[in-house]
């Protein structure tokens, strides 16, 4: 028979005043028992949803990017995904790969913020904002420069990656950006065949470091750990 050891912990779920009579059923079509309690005192109807865990973002990459970036996003519940949004604007591509994988493409009119993932598991929001970078034509050997190659780093301060973009590079000109500690070693070092590439900053230690460029002159920018 049923025994008070054969059953779960009592959970308690705060409902309006007075409440004076239960029902159950499947209220919003998720294949989920929901509960309704009628509250007497102050004549209202409290919804108690049956759900699981919202869907969550833990990671995605790049972290900046004009628009057109391909975006992978790595988390939870990402089955059955119907919506993906940069910054508020919905991405009209986007391919769910896995339950905790989708890729998208950063729409037009898109604009740096928070990246959220809607599925029927719920909705998740990324801690962290995506920039939304503007898009630098490839300049080639035979097209003139517009000015020296400059540098620019999104974002600065950053944590966990760095987007570094050239302006007035020449497009596969072997340029090669490093990353240097304070006491001038090459602790990163990455190719730069397009003028834009994507730095990661997992396990440095917090601190100023400096960016460099190997194959182009160009100002040494400084760049936050966080």
């Amino acid at each position: 028979g049923i025994t008070s050891s054969s059953l779960a912990a009592i959970v308690n779920y705060a409902v309006g005043a007075g409440p004076s009579a239960v029902a159950a059923g499947d209220l919003d079509g998720d294949g989920r028992a929901d509960l309704v309690s009628a509250n007497y005192v102050d004549n209202t109807l409290s919804l108690l949803r049956n759900r699981t865990a919202d869907p969550t973002i833990t990671t995605f990459s790049p972290g900046s990017g004009p628009v057109g970036t391909l975006v992978t996003i790595n988390g939870t519940k990402f089955t059955g995904a119907t919506a993906v949004a940069f910054g508020g604007v919905n991405a009209t591509s986007f391919t769910v790969v896995s339950a905790t994988q989708i890729t998208a493409t950063v729409p037009a009119g898109a604009v740096s913020g928070t990246i959220r993932v809607v599925s029927p598991a719920g909705t998740a929001t990324s801690i962290g904002a995506f920039v939304v970078v503007a898009a630098r034509p490839a300049r080639t050997a035979a097209t003139p420069a517009a000015g020296p190659v400059q540098v620019e780093l999104f974002p600065n301060p950053a944590r966990q990656r760095v987007t570094i973009l050239l302006t007035n590079a020449v497009e596969n000109a072997g340029i090669t950006v490093e990353l240097l500690d304070q006491l001038g070693r090459v602790v990163r070092r990455a190719p730069l065949p397009t003028g834009q590439t994507e730095l990661s900053l997992e396990g440095m230690t917090a601190g100023v470091y400096s960016v460099r460029l190997a194959g182009a002159t160009a100002p040494i920018q400084r760049l936050v750990v966080e």
